[in-house]
């Protein structure tokens, strides 16, 4: 069973990725127009 510690990073971790995602998303958005 994973540790809080463990599953908290992660977590933080998915939490950053998905916000440059939606970053890059919003950026590709603005180039297509």
């Amino acid at each position: 069973f994973l540790k809080p510690s463990v599953a908290g990073f992660l977590l933080q971790k998915i939490g950053v990725i998905e916000s440059l995602l939606e970053k890059f998303a919003v950026g590709t958005e603005s180039i297509a127009k």
